[in-house]
């Protein structure tokens, strides 16, 4: 018996066909475009990816022949809403995480709760690009596409739908990343819901993940190519999926997931709803594990600066050779820059939007690769500061990172995180953990004898240690002192330059 996972990011889908002894048959790519049609949009076409879904698993399907996966489960980007009318058509573009709309709605909302108080019910520090202020939103600057909204769900739930889930059900995990969740009742806030002027009919049923929400519709599963009847289970918030298929549960050991964004997630057995964490922008959700969550730390800039630097920067005859090529030019040693890798906001602990990225040191006999590696190092640095802060506040001591994800790919970048942050790097062997997830989910959902346990031991071994070097991290040791201080220092000008660039788009 086969099982499919598909992962939705933010930048393309991936579905992958797994055997039931936990091996990747097969996996499908689509990269999607982002629409900005001004200066701080960032939209996307909720009927577009749903195409590109869709033709994944058709993929997967034509490869797979007669051996179709039995389920499905998804893994999704968890900052967004899709909003549909009473026909279940959507009524526009998705307003992306990285999108500035929103602030306004936030400071609307926080005089009628205090952040202490959001937190402590949400466990989501407060941040425009949540569900409820993208909702807000709307209801302020677009009241009549507002008025025609009937439907509110995540991509989880779309998705289901639009692959012929006729009764489509969100995961708490995905559904708690709307703002609107009670953490610790594992039920809508009503009293949030009302205040934000929100319908409570228009959100989603709930489901624990690994739970089975439904049946493909027979008729669409033969149009995507599956050869039998498709089971749906309820999956996840792609930073939970990925600490699942990575194998993290309760071990006192994290796991970091590199794509598009590079996200640490670490796992405990009770929500960390301190003071601490609400000041430092941690936000803390439901595990895909029964009652466990997680702490997460995201750097939105992650694998995507690298995207930037190879299509920017580097030479066209080592583009073409890829990325092993690109990044087997760095050297050993510290590149003597310092790159802060905000280009799309930051995330912990100052979690600010407007937040710019920089490069720190550059000279007239500064070469190309140079930069490249210090790209590479400033994403480690923001990594080993997460961690360090992290522990802090759970007063615990984490040994091993477990890394998943495309970036996981590079022996160069997995030596680098040792190297930095002074812990053992264990590359898993299964990179794509989101997809993972999602068929463990579905295993899960159709074996009764399958626990999460078992479903770990299957999906999540480990392929290849890298244990740090104490020359090499002293010599980055002081570059990383240096690193700690960038944000402080330039925030201000990063907001004065903010402001400069609104104020132009508004003149053109």
């Amino acid at each position: 018996m086969n099982y499919m996972g598909i992962d939705v990011g933010t930048t393309g889908c991936k579905v992958c066909t797994f055997s039931e002894t936990g091996d990747l048959l097969y996996r499908a790519y689509r990269r999607y475009p982002y629409q900005r049609e001004r200066i701080g949009a960032e939209e996307l076409d909720p009927e577009l990816v749903a195409v590109l879904v869709r033709e994944c698993i058709a993929e997967n399907n034509a490869y797979m022949g007669e051996d179709t996966a039995s389920g499905l489960s998804i893994s999704v980007s968890g900052d967004e809403c899709v909003i549909l009318d009473a026909g279940m058509k959507s009524l526009g573009p998705v307003i992306m995480s990285c999108d500035v709309r929103g602030q306004e709605e936030v400071l609307q909302l926080l005089t009628r709760f205090p952040a202490r108080y959001l937190f402590e019910k949400t466990g989501l520090p407060i941040h425009r690009k949540y569900g409820v202020f993208r909702l807000m939103w709307y209801k302020t600057h677009e009241p009549a596409l507002y008025s025609e909204i009937r439907h509110v769900m995540t991509w989880e739930d779309f998705l289901q739908y639009r692959i012929g889930l006729r009764k489509p059900a969100c995961s708490y995990s995905s559904a708690a990343r709307l703002m609107l969740v009670d953490i610790k009742k594992h039920s809508y806030l009503d009293e949030v819901i009302e205040a934000a002027g929100l319908c409570k009919d228009w959100l989603p049923e709930l489901k624990n993940s690994g739970e089975t929400v439904g049946w493909l519709d027979a008729d669409e599963a033969e149009r995507l190519g599956f050869k039998g009847p498709v089971r749906v289970a309820a999956g996840g918030f792609d930073q939970a999926c990925t600490a699942t298929g990575a194998g993290l549960s309760e071990s006192g050991t994290a796991v970091v997931g590199t794509g598009t964004m590079e996200a640490l997630s670490i796992s405990m057995k009770d929500p960390m709803l301190t003071p601490y964490f609400m000041e430092n922008k941690y936000a803390v959700n439901y595990h895909l594990y029964p009652n466990l969550y997680i702490c997460t730390a995201t750097n939105v800039g992650g694998s995507s600066i690298v995207n930037w630097y190879c299509d920017q920067l580097e030479r066209p005859d080592v583009k073409t050779q890829g990325y092993d090529a690109m990044i087997g030019q760095c050297t050993d040693s510290p590149s003597g820059l310092l790159v802060l890798p905000h280009f799309a906001g930051s995330g912990p602990p100052y979690k600010d939007a407007d937040s710019l990225g920089a490069v720190i040191g550059v000279q007239l006999g500064t070469k190309r690769v140079q930069i490249l590696q210090a790209i590479l190092e400033g994403i480690t640095y923001e990594l080993r500061q997460n961690l360090e802060m992290i522990e802090r506040g759970c007063n615990i001591q984490i040994k091993e990172l477990w890394a998943a994800g495309g970036g996981s790919r590079s022996d160069y970048w997995l030596q680098l995180k040792a190297d930095i942050t002074g812990r053992t790097v264990v590359r898993m062997k299964n990179q794509e953990a989101g997809c993972a997830a999602g068929a463990m989910c579905t295993m899960i959902a159709a074996d009764p004898a399958v626990t999460w346990k078992k479903a770990s031991e299957i999906f999540s071994q480990k392929e290849k240690r890298f244990e740090p070097s104490g020359e090499r991290y002293e010599r980055y040791d002081p570059y990383y002192r240096i690193y700690r201080s960038l944000y402080p220092s330039l925030k201000g000008s990063f907001h004065m330059l903010r402001k400069i660039h609104k104020e132009e788009s508004e003149y053109v």
